[in-house]
């Protein structure tokens, strides 16, 4: 049975909500893109149900990277805060309805 998530970047402006299945930290990748944006040992991510990713504030403040890889566009598009650089979620659209991959540090409230 799915678990609704509810993320945000850490200066509040970007809020959302998505169900998953596996509400966890599953994956642990350290492939250059990932070490690259986030950081030394790379980002662990928490699937999630792509239908089901709503932004309920601040989509225009939502940025987009796609990367490179041996000069080649890749399929995945991460998400970001254009204001405070949190990394949201990465989208594939190859990976079907589970194309959606949360980076777990935004599913922590910001303190307050």
């Amino acid at each position: 049975m799915p678990v609704t998530l509810h993320g945000s970047c850490h200066c509040g402006e970007v809020n959302y909500t998505v169900e998953s299945n596996t509400p966890v930290p599953y994956q642990m990748c350290s492939c250059s893109i990932c070490r690259m944006t986030g950081g030394f040992m790379g980002n662990v991510n928490i699937m999630a149900n792509t239908n089901t990713l709503k932004v309920t504030k601040g989509e225009d403040k939502i940025s987009k990277y796609v990367a490179h890889k041996d000069g080649k566009k890749v399929n995945s598009t991460r998400n970001f805060c254009s204001n405070c650089s949190s990394m949201l979620w990465l989208h594939d659209p190859s990976w079907d309805a589970w194309g959606a991959h949360i980076f777990p540090s935004s599913s922590i409230p910001p303190e307050t």
